[in-house]
């Protein structure tokens, strides 16, 4: 029945609704800067009516539930352009010290080596006769050797470092899957807590956001379940059951290599991410550098030797090699054994003459000689440092343009989920309002009660 008292009743869930919706709105300022917050919002309810002869009274308020301010398409949007951008940033970084490798600093580098090299040559042409220049020689092409040697090795140690990346990278992936498994469980049963299950679902989201960085995922709501996630066609979490990812090691060329396997057992084929951007460095972009290298290193060694073991040495005798003929890669280049223990087994002549020069001047001609390809030696190995710069400038470029499609999808979500302090204080004024005027109502209510009980 309708009455003073039950206005009373009214205004106390008024009361309590009001104070409710504002202290949302104080958890909502005070998270203003929590990164990964979901802004929320008070949702009300009619509490319901009453028949009465007179017409139908409402019975006044009560807060339906709490709700979190996200929007599943831009979430996506978010999702998809920070995949893309962490595959190209991932790829910038590793980019970077590949170029630092090839840089030719201080004479340091192998093309100004591989200059130094020929010209010592000229400089045994042009004393021929004299050991000196055979030393001098020698000295250079070790410093050659080292160079190839050098960059060989430092690329190796890129892929090491790579393999270590991905092994760590698998590791935090499979935390997660199992994190987000383990909220899939939380989040039904803390359904009568609505704060705590919106605390959870931002968690959530915030795993879900670090694990479509690391490779493209697909997910999907679930009624009762939370929610599932697949790696392409396979399942790697449906509600609280999960399956991780497995890796295996094969030893190619002597290096540890880090296969990643799907639950399914097939090989993780990411489209975008860190997975992606990790992969295919160490399987494709850096051993094609390896095998430019590679290249050059054994057209140096067989161009060099067949005209070397055809000459003459100073004391008549034939048949040596310059460089050892056994190791033909950038990573195991080096002077054959006769040369190291002995400068004096360098050839100079074509014939067994003294003052005979011309394998000496054959072989200094090789600098400016078409061999691989259209190139000369010098140009097959600027081809590739250009090669090296444009990859590294085009994933800067894709990384920088990818940043900004990124920044762009922050800002439309940030006007789902974010706070903003001018709207927050709007509100904190209306529930004010509207809980003055319950107050009030409930003031008059008691003191028309009090008349009541006052009536002689």
């Amino acid at each position: 029945m309708p009455g003073l008292f039950g206005i009373l009743e009214l205004g106390k869930r008024t009361l309590i609704s009001q104070q409710i919706a504002q202290s949302i709105v104080g958890n909502n300022i005070a998270n203003v800067n929590t990164e990964g917050y979901s802004r929320q919002r008070t949702n009300f309810e009619q509490v319901g009516s009453l028949r009465t002869p007179w017409g139908t009274i409402g019975l006044g308020v009560q807060v339906k539930n709490i709700s979190r301010m996200r929007d599943a398409l831009v979430d996506r949007l978010y999702r998809d352009a920070s995949a893309t951008y962490r595959e190209w940033e991932t790829k910038a970084g590793f980019m970077r010290q590949i170029d630092a490798i090839f840089t030719e600093i201080d004479d340091a580098g192998i093309g100004s080596k591989l200059d130094a090299f020929f010209n010592a040559w000229n400089d045994l042409a042009n004393d021929p006769e004299s050991s000196q220049p055979r030393i001098a020689l020698r000295e250079s092409a070790r410093a050659l050797t080292a160079a190839f040697n050098d960059v060989a090795n430092k690329l190796k140690w890129q892929k090491e470092n790579i393999n270590t990346r991905i092994s760590k990278a698998v590791d935090e992936f499979n935390n997660i899957i199992k994190k987000i498994a383990e909220l899939n469980t939380k989040i039904p049963s803390s359904a009568a807590n609505s704060s705590q299950v919106n605390e959870l679902l931002d968690e959530r989201d915030r795993l879900l956001d670090r694990l479509s960085e690391m490779a493209d995922i697909q997910i999907f709501e679930r009624s009762n379940q939370g929610i599932a996630v697949y790696a392409g066609s396979t399942s790697l979490i449906e509600g609280s059951y999960y399956q991780e990812l497995t890796t295996t090691i094969d030893i190619q060329n002597d290096l540890p290599v880090v296969t990643v396997l799907l639950p399914d057992g097939n090989e993780l084929e990411p489209t975008s991410g860190e997975f992606k951007a990790l992969l295919e460095l160490r399987d494709e972009i850096i051993p094609e550098y390896e095998n430019d290298l590679n290249t050059l290193a054994k057209n140096i060694v067989e161009q060099v030797n067949a005209y070397h073991k055809v000459g003459y040495t100073l004391a008549g005798e034939t048949g040596y090699n310059f460089f050892d003929n056994r190791y033909i890669t950038a990573a195991t280049i080096r002077i054959d054994p006769d040369i190291e223990e002995d400068a004096n087994n360098i050839i100079a002549a074509a014939e067994d003459a003294a003052g005979d020069n011309t394998q000496a001047l054959r072989i200094a001609s090789l600098k400016n000689t078409t061999l691989i390809g259209d190139y000369t030696f010098r140009d097959y190995y600027a081809s590739l440092i250009t090669k090296v710069g444009l990859d590294g400038q085009t994933a800067e470029d894709l990384s920088r343009s990818n940043e900004i499609l990124v920044n762009q999808t922050v800002l439309q979500r940030e006007t789902t989920i974010g706070v903003s302090l001018d709207e927050e204080m709007v509100n904190l004024i209306r529930y004010q309002q509207s809980y003055l005027a319950a107050s009030r109502m409930i003031a008059t209510v008691d003191q028309m009660i009090e008349a009541i009980i006052n009536l002689r």
